[in-house]
């Protein structure tokens, strides 16, 4: 790996810490990795939501912070979206 997509990585590992782990603003975290905000939503990953699709078996994911707080998954490979406790529960 050559030293900008080390540093490429990095950026992207804090990006994704600070929007999952902190309460700071997506404005605030753009403005303190030096991004926009498109370019910060660009490099940001979907929190695994640690369950299964009941329809296809996939794992489920959070795509961004306010699904996470209303409690919405969604399945990357079959676009399910469902409430994360019904989906634990039918597990």
């Amino acid at each position: 790996m050559d030293g900008q997509a080390a540093r490429d990585t990095q950026l992207a590992e804090r990006a994704n810490t600070l929007y999952w782990e902190s309460d700071a603003s997506v404005n605030d975290i753009a403005d303190n990795l030096d991004l926009s905000k498109g370019a910060l939503y660009g490099i940001i990953q979907p929190l695994d939501a640690g369950v299964r699709c009941p329809e296809c078996g996939a794992g489920m994911e959070f795509p961004n912070r306010t699904a996470h707080e209303k409690g919405l998954v969604t399945c990357p490979k079959c676009e399910l979206e469902e409430e994360h406790e019904l989906v634990q529960a039918a597990a």
